[in-house]
């Protein structure tokens, strides 16, 4: 190898003499571009792969001369390998020259070596992000890291795209921190790192949360944005779109009239739950699939009612079952059934009206919005969600504020005064799990 390499600048040295175009060593690549042959070109070297035992150096010819074995000269260098991780040398193309001018310490990435308080990291982002870890500058290796940085967002996300690739993930605190911002047509960016990070219901980045919509033009079946449940990266709430799903009576501790509770319906993706029966009515929603943990919309509807539950309405994105009948697509309509049922269709929303409550279906992009108000109580024995929600749950008031009671667990809830009602937020409260694994539908 060595010997073929002399042997070439032996005879390309000649050839730039003859021409009288011969470079010096230390010149720039402009001033060493001779004959039109563009020798400063970076290649991976033999000698250097050899001397090195593994893809960790790059050789450069400078004007004839050969090169120092060392890792980069420039950021087009670091595209082709970064040493001792191969798999992020076409993923963090940032060559850091020696402020000395030593080629051999120049390197590849954000940082070099790994630590929990870099200088340079320090220097470049800032005391958040001053972990150095494989190259990259981050914020936290585990959520006591965010705890002692960030308090209001006491959970380490190791699902961030880096900014400069989004398929190298960074560890930060929170859900994103790519804020959304009004463009000049008015409308606010979409955030790689909350699609990536929680999924397509929450696509907007504000304040390291990722919210359903930032402005009431986000809400096209509603004109309210507001702060509904709280996101599991943080102790802060998130901005969504319209009411809380769930709204019906529920039994006091101290109290013999019965209380307003609102909430909301999440599942996990795919899954089937029983979401309300009682006596002559079942309804069972299946939830869309995503890779977030838990899943707002819904992709279908099964509605059983009438003796022995043999009528049935089932409603999907795409139509609207009714018994035999099918209404497809979304169409205006508007049919009386049985007991009492009656349900009207437009090309946006399927309302069901029942007995004792009204279900509110509307269609967008991702899946069914889901909408349940109570008329005047569900009996005794109803089950599934709804049914262990007003049945076995209690709450127990403290003027302005009140804890909810069920199966030996409690949540501390606030009254929404617009709403009418004692508000459970979040979607992974204890009480949340426990109606979710008691009303799953297993294959």
């Amino acid at each position: 190898m060595g010997f073929l390499r002399n042997g070439l600048v032996f005879w390309m040295t000649i050839i730039s003499l003859m021409n009288g175009n011969m470079c010096q060593e230390e010149c720039t690549e402009m001033e060493c571009a001779c004959d039109d042959q563009d020798i400063m070109e970076t290649e991976l070297s033999g000698d250097c792969l050899e001397a090195g035992g593994s893809v960790s150096r790059i050789w450069k010819t400078m004007c004839n001369v050969p090169g120092e074995c060392i890792e980069c000269y420039s950021d087009d260098n670091c595209m082709l390998t970064t040493p001792g991780y191969p798999y992020l040398g076409q993923r963090i193309p940032k060559c850091n020259l020696d402020p000395n001018g030593v080629k051999d310490n120049n390197y590849c990435g954000e940082c070099k070596d790994d630590e929990k308080s870099s200088q340079v990291c320090i220097d470049e982002y800032g005391f958040t992000r001053a972990i150095c870890r494989e190259r990259q500058c981050m914020e936290c290796m585990d959520d006591e890291d965010c705890k002692a940085t960030t308090n209001a967002f006491p959970v380490c996300n190791l699902n961030i795209p880096h900014e400069q690739n989004s398929e190298l993930k960074l560890h930060m605190c929170g859900e994103c921190y790519d804020d959304s911002v009004k463009g000049e047509d008015g409308q606010y960016s979409i955030s790689d790192q909350c699609i990536q990070s929680v999924g397509e219901e929450r696509p907007y980045c504000m304040n390291r949360i990722c919210h359903s919509c930032l402005e009431p033009l986000h809400c096209p079946n509603s004109d309210k944005c507001e702060y509904g449940e709280h996101s599991e990266f943080s102790t802060e709430t998130v901005l969504m779109c319209g009411d809380p799903h769930i709204r019906h009576s529920i039994q006091t501790t101290n109290s013999k009239i019965p209380e307003k509770l609102c909430y909301e319906y999440f599942g996990r993706p795919g899954a089937k739950y029983t979401f309300l029966s009682q006596n002559d009515l079942k309804i069972i929603t299946e939830f869309t699939q995503g890779e977030s943990q838990m899943q707002k919309r819904v992709s279908r509807l099964d509605i059983s009612y009438g003796k022995n539950l043999k009528k049935k309405v089932v409603i999907d994105q795409e139509e609207v079952h009714i018994g035999t009948s099918v209404i497809k697509p979304w169409t205006i309509s508007r049919k009386k059934l049985s007991n009492g049922v009656e349900i009207s269709v437009t090309p946006s929303s399927v309302d069901v009206f029942f007995q004792n409550l009204i279900l509110a279906v509307s269609k967008t992009a991702t899946g069914l919005n889901l909408v349940v108000k109570e008329e005047y109580g569900f009996p005794k024995d109803a089950a599934g969600i709804i049914g262990i929600m007003a049945n076995k749950a209690s709450l127990e008031l403290n003027g302005e504020n009140a804890i909810i009671h069920l199966a030996g667990f409690g949540e501390h809830v606030g009254y929404d005064n617009r709403k009418k009602c004692w508000h459970l937020r979040g979607v992974s409260t204890d009480i949340h799990k426990y109606i979710l694994h008691n009303t799953i539908i297993k294959d």
